[in-house]
């Protein structure tokens, strides 16, 4: 059992425990084919291999209800324990700007096309050879048709220790999102992995 028992449960302006009958085990994204989290930069991405890493959030973001749903884990003598559910309004997250951007970015095509570099360097699986890569230059006006779908109503991230970064996993070519002086905006790649994993799409909040 990885959970200390009774779990702590946050929510605004309130602190209680469960006990563990009344724990539902949640899957996580193990029965979907992508991830999610956000980083700050692409230097920080190195923490996901930092061994040293003893705090974790894993975060459920919620578009619909606009609340976010924190699994805390900490590390003790070399086990990882999960130690406290949080729940929190979307706009108390520490990534609530570029959520609020990347939700408007995921369901609004007009503000897509206003908010990718242009052009945008793409590279992704050729749709007549299976075992191929297609690399090239998309323009906005071009875009649409090599766009992959991105989740709208719920994504993951993952915190590392105080730092609060994360990814995007998922099927599909790797964005970079980038902010720049007139706002955020996109850049494409991607990188292969083995048959059968999800194909991972970096979601990268630079800080200026």
């Amino acid at each position: 059992n990885r959970i200390k028992w009774p779990l702590k449960v946050e929510k605004v302006g309130s602190t209680d425990t469960i006990g563990k009958r009344q724990w539902k085990t949640d899957h996580f994204f193990m029965r979907q084919g992508y991830y999610t989290l956000v980083f700050d930069s692409r230097r920080q991405m190195n923490v996901v291999k930092d061994t040293s890493v003893n705090y974790v959030e894993v975060e459920k973001i919620y578009f619909d209800t606009k609340t976010v749903k924190q699994y805390v884990f900490l590390r003790e003598r070399g086990l990882w324990m999960m130690h406290t559910l949080r729940y929190q309004p979307l706009h108390k997250n520490a990534n609530a700007s570029f959520l609020k951007f990347y939700h408007q970015f995921a369901t609004d095509s007009t503000f897509q096309a206003s908010h990718i570099s242009n052009p945008v360097q793409f590279t992704g699986p050729d749709p007549d050879d299976d075992f191929a890569q297609m690399e090239g230059l998309l323009t906005p006006e071009t875009w649409p048709a090599f766009a992959p779908e991105l989740p709208t109503d719920m994504i993951y991230n993952i915190n590392y220790g105080d730092r609060h970064i994360g990814i995007t996993e998922d099927l599909c070519p790797a964005r970079h999102c980038q902010r720049t002086r007139d706002g955020a905006h996109l850049q494409a790649r991607s990188r292969q992995l083995v048959p059968h994993q999800a194909m991972p799409v970096n979601i990268i909040r630079e800080k200026q």
